[in-house]
């Protein structure tokens, strides 16, 4: 799957300045909606090797999160109007944004890379992944720019805070955070379908986890019969 993220060169062609490291993270997840523990593990280039006005631009690095009220918001708008809510995670989704700047990466010890001549090849990376610096910046910028075409009006005062006006008088909002999209609408066909768009749209597996249980490390529990909207948190 490296090949599809760039291309194989010589790593005596290239400046030594130029090259970072990567590695190989392992990690334990637990999965809050199946109540399970994940183990996986995942190739990370080293960002904080990475070098300002050389490996990315300092004025784009930005990646903004949304405001807890915000959250709130969604399950009380999904609580007032008895209406679904849903949850949309994206795997890898950073493995789908193009870099502005190619970056040149060598590999961990145990997958050097070597071309039909017997040399040492680093990747020329072309889009982005887990562990760089704009990784967050540049997905969201490519997210943002799609709910725009799609129709979403994004919030002047909650830049993360999308609206979207649907058939029949009805709406849809969704809140984002990084690779995760939270929202409420009265529509509930518009969900799937609304999936369907992103996964066709993007590289990256969107998958439709159901109504919110989970968001920003808080338990939600909505229930439109007791109308109650509980949020806690215990870790």
């Amino acid at each position: 799957n490296l090949a599809k993220a760039g291309k194989w060169v010589k790593l005596n062609s290239i400046n030594a300045r130029d090259v970072i490291s990567s590695r190989f993270v392992y990690q334990i997840k637990y999965r809050q909606n199946t109540k399970t523990y994940e183990a996986f593990c995942r190739w990370t280039p080293r960002g904080f090797e990475e070098i300002q006005d050389v490996h990315y631009d300092p004025e784009h690095l930005f990646a903004g999160t949304p405001q807890l009220a915000i959250l709130r918001f969604i399950c009380c708008k999904a609580l007032y109007s008895n209406q679904p809510t849903f949850h949309f995670d994206f795997k890898r989704a950073f493995t789908s944004t193009p870099l502005e700047r190619t970056l040149f990466v060598k590999m961990p010890k145990g997958y050097v890379h070597y071309d039909s001549d017997g040399d040492e090849c680093v990747l020329a990376l072309e889009k982005s992944a887990e562990g760089l610096k704009q990784s967050g910046a540049n997905w969201l910028d490519m997210l943002t720019l799609f709910l725009n075409q799609y129709g979403f009006v994004q919030s002047i005062t909650e830049p993360k805070l999308f609206t979207k006006k649907l058939e029949n008088n009805k709406r849809c909002d969704i809140l984002l955070y990084i690779d995760d999209i939270f929202g409420t609408t009265d529509d509930p066909k518009f969900i799937e379908k609304f999936c369907d768009n992103l996964n066709t749209k993007f590289d990256v597996t969107c998958k439709n986890l159901g109504p919110i249980t989970h968001a920003l490390g808080i338990d939600i529990e909505i229930n439109n019969e007791k109308e109650t909207a509980i949020l806690s948190q215990t870790k």
